[in-house]
């Protein structure tokens, strides 16, 4: 604990910095602002946008899928004194210093979560806030949202209730364990419950938490609609009227908190039935069902944002559906039409994604390639690149896999290839580092890769697919791609 609270201090002074520098120049000139489409990314877009917003400095931001040296130089090449990279930009330290090299106006902040390369740094006018700097896993104890986060309360003077931004953006980020945060999470756990803004239950994991009706959490809870359950809504009713479950209570939709306990015991073991019949494991549905819930207590009672894990789902959605605007102003607090749009976001999201997983189970071999232990997605351009990594997780955690260390997806990116991987439980038991690998595959092929030990990717030119599969082999027999 001393040195968890050490860390915190070492970090927020230097936020304080950072956060100084922001509104030194925002009260000059625009702010440049580049983040990650993902969950987290578009969390920490939200956190800092909003911060500006009520200090009213001006600032341009751009959601990305991916940052490459041709896109760096593009970014740099813009008339602007800051520029500010969020949730990305760890692991192109030296592409970034390489072009301020030939810039002496120019300053950058780097505050990511991501393991960073190992460069010598120059500040400035490159700053870096990064959690691994002071002892700090970025992979499970804070997100690039948590980072940000620590900016925000520095610029507008203080906690909120933004603190939940940072907490949604680490469960879009998959870093709640069995046991709930550790690290800088638990302490933004604690805050929050503390400022009266975060309730934190043992339930029913079912989208929008235990007040939202409880035919479309049923259809919206992501494991279930990746099972090919409740695609209807009539499959929700008929689930219900078997248990006896009244669908309306007092004129409104039931609701999950309406059950009794035995009511709740009954949905639940019907579902793990179901989950069962679709040959998944019950354990595996007891894990991901039944757990912690953790709850915006500024939201209304029903609003689909109230849990945060479904949030983060409504974000993600956003992102990988060509409509990170709207991720950024759900993040950022807006809601009306914001939400109701992001919800019809996330339907044609959760679509797109089962067509894809059903694309995949079906396969005769044309897009999966079996090979030393490792599952490979070819997804060409049959599937999207900003699904590929949603599908390389929901493939890796399946029954699918269970036989392999890691599933790796490559699938085309404009003119490039995008590869996602991500560790089985049998590649975690292995004491496999993605980050190191997913670094050396895609460099000996000229492209570039990184991210965390359990899940990784990166970019290679088109036509090197064969070659990087070769040089993913071939490191997984060297010693430096293990712990």
């Amino acid at each position: 604990m001393e040195d968890l609270d050490k860390a915190w201090n070492s970090l927020n002074s230097k936020a304080k910095k950072i956060a100084d520098l922001i509104y030194e120049v925002g009260k000059k000139a625009p702010v440049r602002i580049i983040t990650h489409i993902d969950a987290d990314g578009l969390c920490a877009g939200g956190l800092i946008s909003r911060a500006l917003r009520r200090l009213k400095v001006p600032f341009h931001l751009s959601p990305v899928k991916f940052l490459s040296k041709d896109l760096i130089s593009e970014i740099m090449s813009e008339k602007y004194g800051l520029f500010v990279y969020l949730d990305l930009g760890a692991g192109y330290l030296k592409e970034i210093q390489e072009v301020l090299g030939s810039e002496d106006k120019k300053k950058v902040l780097i505050l990511d979560h991501h393991p960073p390369v190992k460069v010598i740094r120059k500040e400035p006018p490159l700053y870096v806030l990064n959690p691994f700097d002071d002892g700090i896993n970025g992979s499970y104890e804070i997100s690039g949202a948590g980072v940000a986060y620590l900016v925000y309360r520095h610029l507008v003077g203080g906690d909120d209730e933004s603190v939940i931004m940072a907490i949604t953006g680490a469960l879009g980020d998959q870093q709640a364990g069995d046991n709930g945060f550790s690290g800088i999470n638990s302490k933004y756990i604690e805050l929050a419950k503390k400022l009266g803004f975060l309730e934190v239950k043992r339930d029913l994991r079912l989208f929008g938490g235990p007040d939202y009706p409880l035919v479309p959490a049923l259809q919206r809870t992501y494991d279930l609609v990746l099972l090919g359950l409740f695609q209807e809504a009539k499959d929700a009713v008929n689930l219900l009227e078997r248990l006896k479950i009244p669908l309306k209570i007092e004129n409104r939709p039931t609701r999950l908190s309406d059950l009794t306990i035995d009511q709740k015991r009954e949905l639940f073991n019907e579902i793990v039935k179901q989950i069962v019949s679709k040959g998944e494991s019950g354990l595996s549905a007891l894990t991901n069902l039944f757990g912690e819930v953790y709850l915006a207590v500024s939201e209304p009672v029903g609003s689909p944002a109230r849990e945060l894990n479904g949030l983060s789902t409504l974000l993600n959605a956003c992102g990988r559906m060509g409509r990170p605007d709207l991720g950024i102003a759900l993040a950022m607090g807006f809601r009306g039409s914001v939400l109701e749009s992001a919800l019809q976001t996330l339907s044609d999201y959760r679509k797109t994604l089962a067509r894809a997983l059903a694309q995949i189970m079906e396969d005769s071999g044309k897009i999966t390639r079996k090979e030393e232990g490792v599952l490979f997605l070819l997804g060409g351009e049959t599937i999207k690149d900003t699904m590929i990594g949603t599908i390389t997780s929901i493939i890796a955690k399946s029954k699918f896999s269970r036989e392999y260390l890691m599933v790796i997806g490559l699938t085309k990116s404009d003119a490039a290839i995008k590869i996602s991987a991500r560790l089985t439980d049998n590649g975690i038991r292995a004491g496999i580092n993605l980050d190191h690998l997913m670094r050396k595959g895609c460099g000996r092929v000229g492209g570039i890769g990184g991210g965390h030990k359990h899940a990784a990717g990166g970019y290679i030119p088109e036509g090197e697919e064969e070659n990087f599969i070769r040089a993913v082999l071939k490191c997984l027999n060297e010693a430096e791609t293990l712990e």
